[in-house]
């Protein structure tokens, strides 16, 4: 794989960088909550969620598992560069290098890597054989990420992570069953493997059943519920710093992609499911305003 060709950074009309502008399309509820940091802790955000996006992007951009393995193996041999003082020609590699090139901190990096580990994942077709191997692959992406979100923010210690942790896992769950309808079209099934047999959905005949579908679903909901509910339960006597709050702010997001989905009925294919940016972004203002998450 290419480190990638040397260029002048260019400004999009917009006024974003590429690799900002490329965030926004990729994953613009990121990009929004990252936009409530002050300058400096923003771009460390935007970095991050860049690679973030990176690496979520492997199994679409690859034809094959091994390919998949070869591009996360790449990012990984970026990292150990980095660390060493060299940067590859990379965009992503550029802007985490302006947040770690001082200093590469090792609960950084343990984290990054987890990220990488569990995108390996991503390159397999099976389900997850268990509702709790599907919540620990959200919490070691999702909730591994908002940690991650801290540091970038300098508001790390240990209760702000656990909160950030289990409002990452609720997003993350949340993300994941409104991608089920598109994972299935490529041939993925994001459902657990023990839920759908607890629904009786055990063949492709029985998971069309809508009614299977649904409770499936709303089993999967009930596990974003508790991790927000865990969250605000760790938070609980912790000071939460104003400048942890766009890192946070997805726990506003998690929760109204939550409601939608009760609002359905479960159902998928209601086209209530997805909000439009006005949605999102008029959230995430009226929670900054009131200086919560």
């Amino acid at each position: 794989m290419s480190d990638g060709d040397e260029s002048e950074v260019a400004v999009e009309p917009h006024g974003l960088d590429p690799l900002a502008a490329d965030l926004r399309t990729g994953d613009a509820d990121r990009f929004y909550t990252a936009m409530f940091a002050a300058p400096a802790p923003r771009k460390r955000l935007l970095a991050l969620y860049a690679f973030n996006l990176e690496v979520a992007r492997t199994r679409e951009r690859v034809s094959e598992p091994m390919l998949g393995q070869i591009r996360l193996q790449w990012w990984r041999e970026a990292l150990d560069e980095m660390a060493a003082g060299q940067v590859r020609n990379h965009p992503v590699c550029t802007a985490l290098n302006d947040w770690l090139g001082d200093g590469f901190p090792a609960e950084v990096r343990t984290r990054l890597d987890a990220i990488l580990a569990a995108r390996e994942l991503d390159l397999e077709d099976s389900a997850f054989p268990t509702l709790d191997s599907f919540r620990d692959y959200a919490a070691a992406t999702g909730g591994t990420l908002l940690e991650l979100g801290l540091h970038a923010t300098g508001t790390a210690g240990r209760g702000m992570e656990l909160v950030a942790r289990h409002v990452g896992t609720a997003y993350a769950i949340t993300g994941l069953i409104r991608a089920i309808p598109f994972a299935g079209t490529v041939g993925r099934m994001l459902i657990p493997q023990d839920v759908l047999a607890g629904v009786g959905a055990t063949d492709s005949a029985s998971r069309r059943d809508p009614e299977r579908m649904r409770e499936a679903v709303r089993v999967l909901a009930d596990q974003a519920a508790e991790s927000l509910l865990a969250a605000r339960q760790a938070a609980r006597g912790v000071r939460v710093r104003g400048a942890a709050r766009p890192v946070l702010l997805h726990r506003a997001l998690a929760e109204m992609y939550l409601n939608r989905i009760r609002r359905a009925g479960h159902d998928l294919s209601s086209p209530r499911l997805d909000p439009d940016n006005f949605n999102r972004i008029s959230r995430l203002l009226f929670r900054n305003f009131l200086r919560r998450y």
